[in-house]
C-alpha cells in the first residue's frame, strides 16, 4: 500500500528530538535601515538560515534577503 509506505517515510524523516524555544537562550538583533539595531524574536536556526520575527512597525524583510544580525548566546 503506497499510503502506508508514504507514512513510514514521513515518520522516519520527522525530527527525532524536541524543538527548543530559542528565545529563552539566544538573543538576536537585526540592523534595520534608518532605524539601527533592533531586537527580533529568533525561532529557528538551520543550515539554510534563521527564522525570526520583528515588530511590524519597523518594516519587513523579504524571504531570502540577506541581513546583518547580531546573535547573543545569553541576554547579557
Amino acid at each position: 500500500d503506497m499510503t502506508e509506505r508514504r507514512n513510514e517515510i514521513l515518520s522516519s524523516e520527522r525530527r527525532q528530538v524536541r524543538r527548543t524555544i530559542l528565545s529563552e537562550f539566544v538573543g538576536a538583533c537585526v540592523v534595520v535601515p534608518q532605524q539601527g539595531l533592533q531586537k527580533v524574536a529568533l525561532y529557528d536556526i538551520s543550515e539554510n538560515g534563521l527564522a525570526f520575527d520583528m515588530d511590524p512597525v519597523l518594516g519587513h524583510f523579504t524571504s531570502g534577503e540577506e541581513v546583518a544580525m547580531r546573535v547573543y548566546l545569553n541576554h547579557q
